[in-house]
């Protein structure tokens, strides 16, 4: 249900999906939607008991790996 409640197929799909605590310490699961172009990441808390999305925020994702990784040494 937490899933359905923010799934749109203009965004992406659903990467991740827990249950954590809200404010006022209420069940919430916390949804990730990843976008068809990954240049964001939408995530979502959903009321666990209504099912409302009661908060929203998007963050930007780092530098891919390959550009931040170190060179292997080859032994």
């Amino acid at each position: 249900m937490a899933a359905t409640a923010v799934e749109d197929p203009r965004y992406g799909k659903v990467t991740a999906v827990r249950l954590t605590r809200g404010k006022e310490d209420k069940p919430v699961w916390s949804v990730g939607v990843t976008t068809i172009r990954p240049e964001n990441t939408h995530i979502y808390q959903v009321d666990a008991v209504t099912g409302e999305v009661v908060r929203s925020r998007t963050t930007k994702p780092g530098p891919p790996p390959s550009a931040t990784a170190s060179p292997v040494e080859r032994r």
